[in-house]
């Protein structure tokens, strides 16, 4: 038979926690009377791996963020069109070739149950502040055909920014949703 015997005198020992968190970007984060406030996010500029850490610079938040990576959200009423996702290219973009992949789904709030999702996959190059779309982007639909068969989406590279335009239905109050992730390759 084993005893175990507990000092009432006994001061609790705090467990051993970490002072520092260096980080990726603005390092480090430090903890706050040991609280660290751990969010995550989303950062537009590029990063190879597609993730990173931002240490608040000494504070005590820490951000997990995914890179390389922008949301929009816009509704559209009647066959108006409106920009659902903005990649602004000022201050220019870095010269090289970008893949953008637009993931997008759609409600119609007029015929409850009817929806559809897209995937707009495109390329542009960036040359000494000059965007280009190469080629005709290319888009999957799924869903309701009978809708959202007439709805346009297209990229479109204009005077300082990359935008993903999206095109509503007569008659019709839509929800967009969408991310935009892409992949740089270049200077």
């Amino acid at each position: 038979m084993s005893e175990f015997h507990i000092n009432p005198n006994a001061v609790p020992v705090p467990p051993t926690v970490a002072t520092t968190y260096v980080t990726d970007v603005n390092s480090p984060a430090v903890p706050a009377a040991n609280i660290l406030d751990v969010f995550g996010g989303n950062y537009e500029l590029d990063n190879i791996l597609g993730i990173q850490t931002d240490g608040s610079s000494g504070g005590n938040v820490l951000t997990i963020q995914l890179t390389n990576r922008l949301a929009g959200q816009v509704d559209t009423v009647d066959n108006a069109t409106e920009n659902l996702i903005v990649f602004p290219t000022v201050p220019p973009l870095s010269d090289g070739t970008y893949l953008l992949r637009f993931d997008i789904s759609a409600f119609n709030h007029d015929d409850h149950g009817s929806g559809a999702t897209f995937e707009v996959q495109g390329t542009i190059t960036s040359n000494a502040g000059t965007i280009t779309l190469n080629g005709t982007p290319t888009r999957i639909m799924v869903g309701d055909t009978t809708i959202f068969n007439v709805s346009l989406i297209d990229v479109q590279p204009g005077a300082g920014i990359i935008s993903l335009r999206v095109t509503g239905v007569l008659g019709k109050l839509i929800t967009w949703r969408g991310i935009l992730t892409y992949v740089y390759s270049g200077v």
